[in-house]
């Protein structure tokens, strides 16, 4: 890469004179920029500027353009460049890139073509005629303006009128000379004898009496009104002659204007703009004034700015932009010798057409309806950044003759701060002032006074975050332009890791962003941002006025940042950093330049970027799971062509499928400077990519962008947390309660402990501290009515913290009562964590300890993020241990069936003990897993597929692991009667018929009737296996069977009777047949405990049912339900269940939906 080469795009400044335009208006595409007169002009440049090296370099050149075939127009010395034509058949970026890979080549650009800022048309002592109307050198109201919204002429020139021995270089259009306003006040070369056609003083120049033409290279400065007219008006608003009885006056009455005319009809070339400053440093020209634009930054006109020495004022531009943002060269461009100059109106206002900016614009002048001269004799007022620009030139040619000696940057501290204070200008520009004459010219011999109460205050925000350890704030009390009195002009504030005193002020770190001092006695508040995590500072401030004048430095205050989480961090200076990114070519990783160390990392490595490029640098993913406030921040420069090619800082949560724009990044940022920008909407994000990326079009190459010290931070976060255990005798719960607090210190620390017991389990014994908390004071207040202790642990004055790290604070203790025979309120169920079907669930009792309210903060007294993570004490109950024997046994399984049969009640702890399946019903899934747990079988899908061996799970089928137990074949029952009746006992007998699918282990089948009919008097087991037991529960109008193994045997896979009903008819000659009764329940159960069920039913039936038309049997529906949501009714929850198992919602892969 090229250091400190910019090749920039064309923004081109529109030269407006409609009486009815107040400003022009910059398009997004490149505009074709128009004359006064409508005519287009054409911006593109033929011509290359290609600066050497060295002066032995420029000795080569001819063999370059020889190679290059390009046509050298002139050379530039005073910047040891030359210009050269681009050759036909070759672009402008081809020949640039061929000059820039040439070694003794420092830089190639184009030679653009730039305009005047100029005039917006619009409308009056010395003795001069019309000095009335120039409003800008005292405004008294007139044309309705806002009394003394003016640059205090009058008062200055009762100091100085000016020096004619000061040459103001005027580069512009040309001059009308002949005007009898200005001829007395152009600059006259004495060397030259007027039109004898002889370069009398050798300086390369012919007859050049007043100046000279670059735009057309002669001596005639003045070729029409259409060409001139612009630099006619500068001119006479610098230095018109003045108290002559005519026209108008200058703000200098004497001065020598020198005319460097480079811009004529369609614009002028930036390299003619060069020989236009060697010129005017050639002959004596004190500094320059510029009231025209366009273009990029050109790096060859800086080095011409630089080699004159002199100030460069220039026009801000007249598109009503930020140029902090959207730059407007040259007078945006990062040099000290630079002043840009924004327009005010007659009431003291910004002009509705003036560009702005806190850092790149500098100050105000009036620059609306500015009466000033015109050619051929002529007077008129118009308007711009350019009418602004010339009363700033005036007043520094009054300033240098009465301090001759000034530097430049002393001249341009006095010209911005000797200004009036104006709200327009407040935040739009440097100083926040109009410029003022008078007050520019102040003999001011008094330093201001010293800041005496300098001190660091507590994060404002208030809370510790990322931010809060990268900046400290400052206070103080303002003091006075002149000791005490007077509002003074500026602040410089300094800051170093180590103690400032007087002699070491200006050697360190200087603070950006200072506000502006108000009148004496007022706060004043300053964050310093950029700063390194837990580093001890120095601060200092010095005041100074406006005529630079500097006070005694400030009492010493100092800071310490805190500490934040780094997430993510990427210095580059190792081969290590390219494991972190991912590059797309060319981005790598350079030390061409860095922020610090030797690394970084640049798109455009060795030279400018191309064209049509989208480019990124992606970072792997970053964990922001339990971050808050996180923040991105980076060092970073860059040259990227303004509004037309882009960086682009972007954060992705999604792999990279979505990205969220941070911030976009074009134009010119030459110094390395460090950016934050917020992360705090990705917190909680578990992988989060960040990515720097450039979009280029397909014109235009500029450096590009660079990039170092990477980091994703968050807050320091504090955890408390309660770990809970019991002693050996099971008689004492101990708390422990620790705190997490790596990476920073902890001061105070406040908490709320609750620990929910309606039980009555637990009572409080004590608390005790450990050596942690050494020389913290800890207080508590126990609520033991509602369970609850308050406490806090805090500093006793000695500076005593809880030091980084982990681990315990205090312990509480709580004796146990060790008889849970009435703690049915203590007690929990809990699925198995894989859901119900995976396994059997965990009943258990439990005493949760709960933390709220949980507080910290810093020995500053800010608070940090805090949270707290409780505990709970528990302890495990045996499932289907319903006589709390610790073994699960026959017992269990017979008390278990015959609460199933209604025979004996069960408390709440017994039926959440015997509900192995976590589906709140007792039924023969239950008994079987009881069963299951007496023989030491598995129990659910996920455990039993891990047990392949068979032995854990006689007969357990792939299918049924994967769906809930269901077979290829269906379970089915059928009732079916025997024919006749015994007519002497008037009994029948039914047949319950079941069709088994194979692996089923228990049945359970429920059956009504209407007693009104008949009655079932007894069930007998048809099975042959003697192994098979069945357990019945007959009632009046129902009755409820289950067939189970004691031995977890598998019923016998066939269709048969599985049990005989004895049947009574209610009256004489009613037969009792299958019509009599109706299923209500059919359920199996499988090896693993897995319920096994009839047939799904036909949706469409489901349907029809719930809205309204019977279609399903009792057993049906309460199959539905338990399949559904299990609420004890089948409803629409229940049909959609269904509906999925059917395979018609969208996404059921691998189910085949009915037709």
């Amino acid at each position: 890469m090229i250091n400190n080469r910019h090749i920039p795009t064309l923004l081109i400044a529109i030269f407006l004179v409609s009486p009815c335009v107040e400003h022009a208006v910059m398009a997004q595409d490149r505009p074709q920029p128009v004359t006064s007169i409508g005519t287009t002009i054409q911006t593109e440049s033929d011509r290359v500027i290609v600066k050497y090296r060295s002066r032995s370099a420029a000795l080569v050149s001819g063999q370059l353009h020889e190679l290059s075939r390009a046509e050298v127009i002139k050379r530039l010395s005073l910047i040891n460049a030359d210009v050269v034509r681009i050759p036909e058949g070759s672009s402008r970026d081809e020949l640039i890139a061929w000059y820039e890979e040439q070694p003794d080549v420092e830089y190639a650009e184009p030679d653009y073509r730039v305009f005047p800022i100029g005039g917006i048309a619009a409308a009056t002592t010395p003795d001069d005629a019309r000095y009335q109307e120039q409003y800008h050198l005292n405004n008294t109201g007139q044309a309705g303006g806002t009394t003394d919204a003016d640059v205090d002429a009058p008062e200055a020139w009762d100091i100085t009128t000016g020096d004619s021995t000061i040459i103001v270089a005027v580069i512009d259009t040309g001059i009308d000379a002949e005007h009898p306003d200005l001829l007395a006040n152009m600059w006259v070369n004495e060397g030259e004898i007027a039109g004898d056609s002889i370069d009398n003083d050798g300086n390369g120049f012919v007859d050049d009496i007043h100046g000279w033409d670059f735009a057309h290279d002669d001596n005639s400065i003045y070729d029409s009104a259409d060409d001139d007219y612009h630099g006619t008006h500068v001119a006479g608003t610098i230095g018109a002659v003045s108290n002559n009885g005519t026209g108008v006056a200058g703000v200098a009455w004497n001065v020598r204007i020198m005319s460097l005319k480079f811009l004529g009809a369609s614009g002028g070339y930036t390299s003619d703009a060069v020989d236009a400053l060697a010129y005017a440093k050639a002959n004596g020209a004190k500094f320059t004034s510029n009231s025209w634009g366009g273009g990029g930054e050109s790096q060859a006109l800086k080095d011409a700015i630089i080699a004159h020495g002199g100030l460069f004022i220039a026009a801000s531009g007249n598109s009503g932009r930020n140029t902090d943002t959207n730059p407007s060269y040259p007078a945006a461009s990062d040099l000290d010798l630079i002043i840009s100059v924004a327009a005010t109106d007659r009431y003291d206002g910004l002009a509705s057409f003036s560009n702005y900016g806190e850092i790149s614009v500098d100050l105000g002048a009036p620059g609306v309806a500015i009466l000033a001269t015109w050619p051929d004799n002529d007077y008129r007022a118009i308007s711009g950044t350019s009418m602004a620009t010339p009363v700033v030139s005036g007043t520094a040619v009054l300033v240098y003759a009465q301090f001759p000696d000034l530097s430049p940057s002393a001249m341009k501290h006095r010209l911005m701060y000797g200004g009036d204070m104006i709200t327009a200008l407040g935040g739009k520009t440097v100083s926040g002032r109009r410029i003022n004459a008078f007050n520019a010219l102040e003999d001011d011999q008094v330093k201001p006074g010293a800041v005496t109460d300098l001190i660091v205050v507590a994060d404002p925000t208030p809370i510790i975050n990322p931010m809060a350890g990268r900046h400290i704030v400052l206070a103080w009390t303002s003091s006075g332009d002149d000791g005490t009195s007077g509002q003074a002009s500026l602040y410089d504030v300094r800051y170093s890791t180590a103690p400032i005193t007087e002699a070491t002020f200006s050697s360190a770190l200087q603070v950006t962003g200072a506000p502006l001092p108000q009148q004496p006695g007022m706060p004043e508040e300053l964050v310093v941002t950029g700063l390194n995590p837990l580093t001890d500072y120095y601060f200092l401030v010095k005041v100074l006025d406006n005529a630079g004048n500097a006070s005694d430095v400030s009492n010493e205050a100092t800071g310490k940042t805190l500490s934040v989480r780094t997430l993510f961090a990427a210095d580059a200076e190792t081969t290590a950093s390219d494991t972190l990114w991912s590059a797309d070519a060319p981005w790598v990783r350079t030390d061409e330049s860095s922020s610090q160390g030797s690394y970084s990392w640049t798109d455009s490595p060795g030279r400018a970027y191309a064209n049509n490029l989208d480019i990124s640098l992606t970072s792997i993913t970053i964990s922001l799971a339990d971050a808050t406030r996180s923040t991105l921040k980076f060092d970073h420069k860059y040259s990227i062509e303004n509004r037309y090619d882009f960086g682009y800082v972007e954060a992705s949560s999604t792999g990279g499928a979505y990205w969220t724009r941070l911030k976009t990044f074009t134009g010119l940022q030459t110094s390395w400077t460090g950016v934050t920008l917020d992360l705090s909407t990705f917190d909680g994000q578990p992988e989060v990519m960040v990515r720097f990326r450039l979009v280029t079009d397909d014109s235009y190459a500029w450096d590009g962008w660079w990039l170092d010290d990477i980091q994703v931070s968050a807050d320091n976060i504090g955890l408390l947390t309660a770990n809970v255990s019991s002693n050996a005798s099971g008689d004492t719960i101990v708390v422990g309660l620790g705190l997490e607090n790596e990476g920073f210190e902890v001061g105070g620390v406040s908490y709320q402990m609750q620990w929910p017991d309606p039980a009555g389990l637990v009572t409080y014994v004590g608390v005790t501290e450990t050596e942690r908390v050494s020389g913290l004071t800890h207080s508590i207040n126990l609520d033991e009515a509602n369970n609850s202790v308050t406490g806090i642990l805090i500093d006793t004055g000695l500076g005593n913290t809880v030091a980084s790290g982990t681990g315990a604070l205090l312990e509480y203790r709580f004796a146990l009562d060790t008889d849970l025979s009435n703690a049915e309120a203590a007690v929990t169920v809990e699925a198995h964590p894989d859901g119900i079907q995976a396994g059997l669930p965990r009943v258990f009792y439990k005493v949760a300890f709960n933390l709220q309210a949980v507080s910290l903060s810093n020995l500053n007294g800010n608070p940090v993020s805090a949270g707290g993570r409780g505990g709970r004490w528990d302890k495990d109950i045996l499932n289907a241990d319903v006589d709390f024997s610790g073994v699960v046994d026959v017992t269990d399984v017979v008390s278990t069936i015959d609460y199933f049969l209604g025979k004996v009640g069960f408390t709440r702890i017994q039926q959440l003990v015997a509900d192995t399946f976590f589906d709140n019903i007792i039924n023969v899934v239950d008994i079987v897993r009881a069963i299951n747990i007496i023989l030491g079988r598995c129990i659910g899908i996920i455990e039993c597929a891990a047990d392949s061996s068979g032995a854990s799970a006689p007969g357990l089928t792939a299918s049924r692991q994967a769906d809930e137990g269901v077979s290829d074949r269906d379970l089915d029952i059928l009732l079916q009667s025997n024919a006749g009746l015994n007519s002497t006992q008037n009994r029948n007998t039914l047949n319950v018929v079941a069709d088994i699918p194979p692996d089923v282990f228990g049945l359970q089948i429920g059956i009504e009737y209407d007693p009104s009919r008949v009655r079932v008097s007894g069930a007998r087991l048809l099975l042959e296996d003697d192994g098979f037991e069945l357990a019945q529960n007959i009632g009046p109008s129902g009755a409820t069977f289950m067939i189970y193994s004691p031995t977890s045997a598998s019923l016998p896979a066939d269709t048969k009777s599985v049990i005989a009903l004895d049947l009574e008819a209610e009256l004489d000659g009613i037969e009792p047949s299958a019509t009599d009764f109706q299923l209500t329940e059919v359920l199996g159960v499988d090896a693993a405990g897995m319920p096994v069920y009839p047939e799904d039913i036909n949706p469409i039936l489901a349907i029809e049912e719930l809205l309204g038309t019977p279609q399903l049997l009792p057993s049906q529906k309460l199959q539905l339900d338990r399949r559904g949501n299990s609420d004890g009714v089948y409803n629409l929850g229940d049909l959609l269940s269904l509906i999925h198992r059917a395979g018609l919602f969208p996404g059921n892969a691998g189910q085949e939906a009915p037709r």
